[in-house]
């Protein structure tokens, strides 16, 4: 009786180790992975809160028949903007803009232009960052 019991107990002792290896090898990857998106998720949330944009002014210039519009946009937050990752919809519509600014430092202004473009009437411009803060400013052309 003394061996099967340290038989048993050892065939039972050597597949509780077994297990803790499986679940310890699939549980700690997966504890790490949640880890590091929750990082990464408080960065772009942070990134989110300080970022501001302000339209200051918009204006047009009549190009014949179509219009060439110049937009100035000033960054009002704490986060340096790209202006690849910044996108502006005039009426809806995205139009591909020239900007001479690779960056928008914190409280400086930067002007987007477009050229020949036929929008005329009332216009809206909404302007949005890479992290998805926007502003609007309605004109009448």
């Amino acid at each position: 009786m003394g061996f099967s019991l340290s038989a048993a107990f050892a065939i039972l002792g050597i597949s509780i180790l077994i297990s803790i290896e499986i679940f310890s090898a699939n549980i700690f990857p997966a504890i790490d992975n949640y880890d590091n998106s929750n990082s990464d998720m408080i960065i772009r949330y942070t990134n989110k809160l300080e970022t501001g944009i302000n339209i200051t002014d918009v204006n047009v210039t009549a190009n014949l028949t179509n219009y060439d519009y110049n937009i100035t946009i000033k960054n009002t937050g704490n986060i340096v903007l790209d202006t690849s990752k910044i996108d502006i919809l005039i009426n809806g519509y995205y139009e591909e803009f020239q900007c001479m600014d690779r960056y928008i430092l914190p409280l400086i202004q930067s002007n987007f232009i477009f050229r020949n473009l036929d929008y005329s009437g009332n216009i809206r411009f909404k302007v949005i960052t890479g992290n998805g803060i926007e502003d609007y400013m309605n004109i009448m052309v």
